[in-house]
């Protein structure tokens, strides 16, 4: 049997091997990729924005479940030392995406959801809601929307071959989606889902 179906798979992608040959393509990119963008300085200075997180932080929190000392000491070899130096700057700090703001995006913004097509959707979709609240990757709910607050759409999509049901958190959904600030050629060559 291949070594690669033999990774864990909370690895994903990102496991080295012996020999050059078996690098995966996200550990390919580590060895030449450029430094994760830092926030630029007008979101550092976004006083709506600033306001809402400083006011309302148990809206806001961000769990890391990455021990980053841990991270940076496994990473000490890295032959790419400025990019992994970024990396647990992000992680410690927070991320910036290549994300840049854009003249004209609102303050707030409520994109309309995709209702569930059938009970069995709904269900689903309420009991995946609790489950990222418990693990504290969705915030509780709220009833008002404060300045500097999109509400991205969810939605359920079947997961083939079995008659299993997936969460979609849609970023790209809309004309002020987070996505659509990111320029694509800035991000061209970068495999998003294993950073």
């Amino acid at each position: 049997m291949s070594e690669q179906y033999m990774r864990p798979k909370f690895a994903r992608d990102l496991l080295w091997g012996d020999i050059d040959d078996d690098i995966s393509p996200a550990a390919r990119y580590s060895l030449s990729a450029e430094l994760l963008p830092r926030p630029p300085r007008s979101e550092l200075q976004n006083v709506a924005a600033n306001e809402t997180l400083s006011g309302h932080p148990e809206l806001c929190k961000i769990i890391w479940k990455i021990n980053t000392e841990k991270f940076n000491n496994l990473l000490h070899d890295h032959p790419n030392q400025p990019f992994v130096q970024s990396v647990i700057i992000g992680l410690t700090e927070g991320f910036w995406p290549w994300a840049e703001p854009q003249d004209g995006y609102l303050a707030t913004h409520n994109e309309p959801q995709h209702p569930p097509r059938n009970d069995r959707e709904r269900d689903f979709l309420l009991s995946q809601r609790q489950k990222e609240i418990e693990a504290k990757r969705f915030s509780e709910p709220f009833n008002t929307l404060l300045p500097g607050m999109n509400i991205v759409p969810i939605h359920v999509v079947p997961k083939p071959p079995d008659d299993k049901l997936c969460l979609v958190v849609n970023h790209s959904a809309g004309p002020y989606s987070i996505n659509s600030m990111i320029d694509r050629q800035s991000i061209a060559g970068v495999k998003l889902d294993s950073i």
